[in-house]
């Protein structure tokens, strides 16, 4: 396969993804899988992604959301730390109707304690209007210092109880 062919592939259906979203979806669509997009196993996690990820900080509203599920994006990207939640929130939106099964929900916390950690992931959970987040990740760690075990605890912990599929 030619490099620059992908390459111009996977631009394009990067940037088809909002126009295609502000064409007007209504949110709540039905959820089919386009059967042409290939999905692929998400490294360890076992979990099948769309190669296109869709991330929904700057996301102006829920039916560009639920456009990119029309067209087969499974793995949506939040945080709390966007707009104060509102980019969480917005995800709910967009997702409602979807079978929570069909989706990959990732957001992140920039906590530096356990108790942090735990009040963000209560705080996502909420906001995802969800009793799980498939990959809880740790925001803006760029050294292994600013990851105490404690913070690992937390992930094992939050796993254990259901709360998290993955975290990294």
């Amino acid at each position: 396969m030619n490099p620059d062919s992908s390459r111009r592939n996977f631009l394009r259906a990067g940037l088809a993804l909002p126009a295609a979203g502000l064409a007007g979806a209504l949110p709540g669509a039905a959820f089919e899988a386009p059967s042409s997009i290939p999905y692929r196993t998400l490294g360890k996690t076992g979990l099948k992604v769309c190669p296109v990820g869709f991330g929904t900080g700057f996301t102006p509203e829920p039916t560009v959301i639920a456009r990119a599920v029309d067209l087969g994006v499974n793995y949506f990207d939040t945080s709390s730390d966007y707009a104060n939640g509102n980019s969480e929130r917005l995800v709910t939106q967009g997702l409602k109707g979807v079978p929570r099964d069909k989706v990959i929900v990732v957001s992140k916390t920039p906590a530096k304690t356990r108790g942090v950690f735990m009040s963000d992931l209560e705080a996502s959970l909420k906001n995802l209007a969800t009793d799980r987040i498939d990959i809880w990740l740790l925001h803006g760690k760029s050294k292994p210092e600013e990851v105490p075990d404690e913070l690992l605890e937390a992930g094992s912990q939050a796993k254990k109880q259901g709360k998290i599929a993955s975290s990294a």
